[in-house]
């Protein structure tokens, strides 16, 4: 016969001791998994990490899972008695009442046996006399222990409930985390995407037109620097001389575009590039250069708010004050354009709106690409977290039926008595 190790002197933490290893027994070595990591660092819970009590609660799971085999074991006319050829004036003495296992000390088949040995003595009587053992009406203490019973399976569930739903919310976190990710990692890739079609094309673009973009880069170069008078007076010849039809200004006014947007670009390399359309824009304006002033149109929008929208407020004044020359000067912009100009936000996103619906086979490419990834991570999630919902589902039926079948039970006894 095994040692009993030495419960707690403390009831309330040997009745929590008893009543998990009842629960581990019952429901299996998940129960306390979950246990563990929702009571990790409650001292009252140290018996589950190797602390002073462990032994003992070790004891009861192998205890109740012992009992709880043999109860299963049992044949049927073992658990509903009829007891004959009784004698009857030994049938009160010798029937002894099943104590409830919970509340006894020692290993289960010992319990059993106690309970049972009355039982099978009176058996083998001789007398012709028959009756139907019936339960003991309940005492204070069975219904305590069944109250106990019940309010210690509601707190258990109750807990694993939490810790299922706490995992649950996380794994939906998480999910909605990795949406937002894939969703901005989808509009980089894009943005770069259309970058690089753009370039190919304007590239292909300038070959056709015998436009050296190279040569063209070097004139700018200064502009952007330091935009000194005379950078800005090479700046502009080189446009007018490579600008002689449509086409031609609109390779160039693109790359132009392309400098101004280029990543990293500060407000003041930007605003020198605005100062060198203002330039070309006067010029237009003198010479009535309509293809190239259309052209420039086109490509003064985007400049100019995306100069806008990271600009302070001293910057921002020097802006206001070229828009406030080009809208006192009807020939320069029409209102449109002014309009357009000074809505900067609304105006920088219907332009890059534009660029996608230019580029939509892009945007569908990278659009299917993550769709599919989100699929895959939705099929995913759902397979780890349906499990989980359905053990807490179960759990709680399982502690609804056993409310049920004790508050039954306790009907039983008490219509018996």
């Amino acid at each position: 016969m095994m040692d009993v190790p030495p419960p707690p002197r403390d009831s309330s933490l040997r009745n929590i001791i008893d009543k998990l290893a009842e629960f581990v027994a019952r429901n299996g070595p998940e129960f306390e998994m979950i246990t563990k990591q929702k009571q990790h660092g409650n001292p009252k819970f140290d018996f589950l990490y190797g602390g002073e009590y462990a032994g003992y609660y070790q004891y009861r799971v192998v205890a109740e899972q012992a009992f709880l085999k043999q109860q299963s074991g049992l044949p049927q006319s073992s658990q509903h008695t009829s007891v004959h050829h009784m004698p009857h004036n030994q049938n009160q003495q010798t029937l002894s009442p099943a104590l409830p296992h919970h509340f006894t000390q020692g290993p289960p088949n010992q319990m059993h046996m106690a309970q049972t040995s009355g039982l099978t003595q009176n058996s083998h009587e001789g007398n012709n006399f028959s009756m139907n053992l019936q339960q003991p009406p309940p005492t204070s203490a069975n219904s305590a222990s069944i109250a106990l019973n019940i309010t210690g399976q509601i707190e258990a569930i109750n807990m694993q409930q939490n810790t299922l739903r706490e995992q649950i919310h996380q794994s939906e976190s998480n999910l909605s985390a990795q949406h937002s990710a894939m969703m901005a990692q989808q509009s980089k890739q894009v943005d770069e995407a259309i970058e690089t079609a753009q370039n190919t094309h304007l590239e292909k673009q300038a070959e056709e037109n015998s436009i050296a973009l190279r040569e063209f880069d070097g004139i700018l170069q200064p502009i952007i620097e330091s935009c000194t008078k005379d950078s800005i007076s090479a700046g502009k010849n080189w446009i007018l001389q490579h600008s002689s039809d449509s086409a031609k200004s609109n390779v160039v006014l693109q790359y132009l575009l392309k400098k101004a947007l280029v990543n990293g670009s500060t407000f003041q390399q930007k605003l020198h590039l605005i100062y060198l359309v203002n330039d070309i824009l006067h010029h237009c304006v003198r010479k009535n250069s309509h293809d190239l002033k259309n052209n420039l149109e086109n490509v003064v929008i985007p400049m100019f708010c995306s100069a806008d929208l990271i600009a302070n407020a001293d910057q921002r004044a020097k802006l206001t004050k070229l828009l406030s020359l080009w809208e006192s000067k009807a020939k320069f912009f029409d209102a449109c354009v002014i309009s357009k100009l000074q809505s900067p936000d609304s105006s920088m996103q219907e332009y890059k709106t534009n660029l996608q619906n230019m580029h939509q086979d892009i945007v569908t490419k990278f659009a299917q690409s993550t769709k599919a990834t989100l699929e895959k991570l939705n099929c995913i999630f759902c397979r780890l977290v349906k499990p989980t919902i359905n053990l807490a589902t179960r759990n709680s039926i399982k502690s609804s039926f056993s409310m049920q079948h004790n508050k039954s039970h306790n009907w039983s006894n008490k219509s018996n008595s």
